[in-house]
């Protein structure tokens, strides 16, 4: 019993350290962090309306059902407002908070099976304990625990589809194994209805299940498990597929760019920036590779050690972590890497059996198993320190932003554009991603609790008074703008040039008043 408790330190430690990581990232609308937080939120609310999804990049669709049944349930619980859209428009991180944490304490269960899984495996404490340190071995997986985010959804579900797949390999029972194909195709068709791009995690029950006609079982419960999450967006798949087709096509980023597959130049430049930021993923990467290979070369001395279904899941794991090595070099993000992160360890456990039973036989296990938890301890608290630094960092940065405006510019009229510090900004950017049948309702809120607000739309290049269409502006000297706050001086040309076309005016100009760390930057329109 007391072993078992063992494997509950890990994931009280993430809880309490995502809460932590939470309340030093400040507000949802803090700089950046209001895409894509508020969208689902939004997306969610028009979910739990059954008035369907605008929002179908990823797709992301699981997330946001999910999000429709907390945006509810916390809206009966408590609220303020009678109409649950004006309740979520008047407290909009009051809902965040709720479903932020909701996604922490389901990731935090699945650290929990994840270690006992494997605890049952092996027959050893820590290596159930040593799964359970995946959510700390890079900060490009720590940051996405304090946000909502289809990363942080998708983590429990990923999590358990590994679990699975090596309880798979070592499982000896005949009279279960049909039970994996059905349960790992469910679980890949929601992580692949969650973000397309995780694709990579399905080649690991691809390449391991045996046979051709146990791969069809699993692909065609995937697919099924896929649509059947898509359901509530069917009407938008269209331009899902558009979307999917130009990421594809072009070398730009969101579909931009040449219609060129790969740029061969930038292509060879990302692999690098990959292994510069990635360093421990790097070091996995290659330590599986160089395992794969001995056993390769010398399988038929290692027939006796090493099964096939062993070999199998060394060569999915490697597959699966070139995959999304590939497609991320084609589109480089640091967040495009999650899901191949979280194979980092599973792929050092895998190479440290391998070559414990080829060369350290004598070395025990629990020796080796403590020294690798004892590294990834060290390197997850490294990971955690840093992020929570740059998490305070980024806060400060915003909190001096509000803290000028509020001393120099209280009660002033401002122009405002995505990414800016502003509930405001945060709730009008996530409204254009919501279906256009929900927008009248949604305006209706936002003007009463911000009226006369103006935007400009960088996407469109487009400056309007937002009041849920692109109409003309009545101008009026109480509602004339006063400053303009953007994340992106490059759009500042065309903002005057749509300033003066819609206003009549001439000869304007931008003067910066105010810029952070952040990036953030305040101009006083002259």
């Amino acid at each position: 019993m007391k072993k078992y408790l063992s494997l509950l330190i890990i994931p009280l430690i993430f809880i309490v350290y995502s809460t932590a990581l939470k309340k030093a990232d400040g507000p949802n609308y803090n700089y950046s962090l209001a895409d894509p937080s508020y969208v689902y939120l939004l997306n969610s609310l028009t979910m739990s309306e059954l008035e369907g999804s605008g929002h179908t990049d990823h797709p992301g669709t699981p997330l946001q059902i999910a999000g429709a049944f907390i945006v509810k349930s916390y809206f009966y619980i408590s609220h303020e407002k009678d109409n649950i859209t004006e309740d979520v428009i008047y407290r909009p991180e009051a809902y965040l908070r709720v479903f932020d944490y909701s996604l922490i304490v389901l990731n935090a269960i699945g650290l929990l099976i994840s270690g006992l899984i494997m605890f049952f495996i092996f027959k050893n404490i820590f290596a159930g304990m040593i799964f359970q340190t995946i959510p700390f071995i890079s900060i490009n997986v720590i940051e996405v625990f304090s946000l909502v985010k289809t990363e942080n959804f998708a983590f429990f579900l990923i999590l358990i589809q590994i679990t699975l797949i090596i309880k798979y390999i070592f499982d000896h029972d005949s009279d279960t194994k049909k039970y994996y194909l059905y349960f790992s195709g469910l679980i890949c068709g929601i992580i692949l209805s969650a973000k397309i791009s995780f694709i990579c995690i399905v080649f690991l029950p691809l390449i391991v299940f045996p046979g051709f006609r146990q791969k069809m079982i699993f692909a065609i419960t995937m697919i099924a498990s896929f649509v059947i999450s898509v359901i509530p967006v069917l009407s938008n798949m269209e331009y899902f597929i558009n979307w999917i087709s130009n990421l594809f096509i072009h070398n730009g980023r969101y579909g931009s760019g040449d219609s060129t597959v790969i740029n061969k130049s930038e292509f060879f430049n990302n692999i690098l920036k990959i292994i510069s930021n990635e360093k421990f993923f790097f070091f996995s990467y290659i330590f599986l590779s160089g395992s794969a290979l001995i056993v390769f070369f010398k399988r038929d001395k290692l027939k006796e050690i090493f099964s096939s279904k062993e070999m199998k899941l060394c060569t999915a794991i490697f597959f699966a972590m070139s995959i999304n090595i590939l497609m991320v070099a084609k589109h480089y993000s640091s967040r495009y890497m999650f899901p191949a992160l979280l194979l980092s360890v599973p792929a050092l456990f895998v190479s440290v059996n391998i070559l414990r039973r080829i060369y350290f036989k004598k070395l025990g296990v629990r020796f080796i198993y403590a020294g690798i938890l004892l590294f990834l301890i060290l390197f997850g608290f490294y990971n955690g320190r840093k992020q929570l630094a740059k998490s305070n960092h980024i806060r400060s940065e915003c909190s001096k932003l509000v803290e000028f405006l509020n001393t120099n510019y209280k009660g002033a009229s401002e122009i405002l554009s995505p990414g800016v510090t502003s509930e405001k900004a945060a709730l009008i950017f996530a409204y254009y991603y919501t279906p256009d049948k929900s927008r009248a309702v949604l305006s209706k809120y936002l003007d009463q609790r911000f009226p006369g607000l103006f935007w400009y739309d960088v996407f469109n290049q487009k400056l309007i008074l937002f009041n849920g269409k692109y109409e003309s502006i009545d101008m009026t000297a109480d509602k004339y703008p006063l400053i303009y706050r953007t994340t992106d001086e490059n759009y500042n040309v065309t903002f005057i040039r749509d300033y003066e076309k819609l206003f009549k005016e001439r000869n304007l100009k931008l003067t910066k008043i105010f810029s952070n760390d952040n990036g953030e930057l305040i101009y006083k329109i002259e």
